[in-house]
């Protein structure tokens, strides 16, 4: 490829990765914002059950001990009076029934305890529901984003190479999206977030209630919950975004009759030692392998490739146009329109 040629070419294809990445960006925006939503709502279930929980341990004065060996019994596991009714019974007997005062005593605290735990066990279904429901909001603006991205890069791509294949079907692009690649595919690495992101809040609510931690200490340990979640959120829109476009553009190179590509990095302080050890190299359209010679690389990977070697065979999957007119028309649709 002539070096004039080579120049526009990775300016086109650092366009397109550009604005990949500045789509994905929205996207991971949009994500925080539904993740804090949903921050709001389980604090707020939280601070309630809190408020509730305190306030009974204090006023049963049960022990952790004690109260797992009544909810382990097959006793009191049912309401016979209401809290009123179980107040003044206890009362009564206090002065006349030692014995019945305890029984009845006990009953009244494993009641009180069991509902607790209830209220515990209900929290834990908000705080999946909250998550479920961010999960699928996620899913769909991250859908729609790869999906634009594929559309974009494989138009704009194709365009460049003078090859015509008319508009992408919506099923190539379902396709493309749900493929899995480095062993799950972008919707269920979001779902896996999301799902582990739930576990760690329960698993912080119950700790925290069982060691008696203060509301304000438990609430900054879910928000770092969340900010990690944050972290992971940017690193999988980051990653996929890069999957989608580098997969639109392999794609648009087999169609257009690429057979060679050169694998092109993004030159920067936060460039990877992998990264920039493969750029410039060249590799075989066919023997193109994610993770291995072709772009993502690694998680956060801005790295792309560039057309190198052209097929002159004529065929529907090969540019119209020669070889020796593809290297000529570096000066044909330069990236305004990227």
């Amino acid at each position: 490829m002539k070096e004039s040629n080579k120049e526009y070419w990775k300016k086109r294809q650092l366009a397109r990765e550009e604005l990949s990445f500045n789509e994905g960006t929205k996207a991971y925006r949009e994500y925080v914002k539904i993740l804090n939503e949903s921050k709001k709502e389980i604090e707020s279930k939280i601070a309630q059950l809190y408020a509730k929980y305190q306030s009974e341990v204090k006023k049963l004065g049960i022990d952790k001990i004690q109260a797992n060996t009544l909810l382990r019994g097959a006793e009191y596991k049912q309401w016979r009076y209401d809290i009123e009714k179980y107040v003044k019974e206890i009362e009564k007997l206090k002065k006349t029934n030692p014995v019945d005062f305890r029984k009845l005593s006990v009953e009244l605290e494993t009641l009180a305890y069991r509902s607790r735990i209830s209220r515990l066990d209900s929290l834990k279904a908000g705080i999946d529901y909250e998550l479920i429901q961010a999960g699928q909001k996620i899913n769909n603006k991250v859908t729609d984003t790869l999906t634009e991205v594929y559309k974009d890069t494989y138009t704009s791509l194709t365009e460049d190479l003078k090859f015509k294949k008319g508009v992408i079907s919506s099923s190539v692009v379902k396709k493309a999206l749900e493929n899995e690649w480095s062993g799950a595919n972008y919707s269920s690495r979001i779902w896996s977030n999301t799902d582990n992101l739930a576990k760690a809040i329960k698993k912080e609510v119950i700790v925290g209630l069982n060691r008696g931690i203060n509301y304000k200490t438990m609430s900054q340990n879910i928000a770092k919950k969340f900010d990690a979640s944050y972290k992971n959120a940017e690193r999988l829109v980051r990653t996929e975004t890069n999957h989608i476009q580098n997969q639109a553009t392999l794609m648009g190179y087999r169609d257009a009759g690429v057979v060679k590509y050169e694998f092109l990095a993004v030159l920067d302080s936060r460039t990877s030692h992998t990264c920039a050890n493969l750029n410039g190299e060249v590799f075989k359209t066919e023997n193109a392998m994610e993770g291995e010679n072709y772009p993502p690389m690694h998680p956060n990977c801005r790295s792309t490739t560039v057309p190198y070697e052209y097929s002159d065979n004529d065929s529907d999957s090969v540019n119209e146009t020669s070889k020796e007119d593809f290297e000529n028309n570096e000066n044909e649709g330069i990236i305004d329109n990227i």
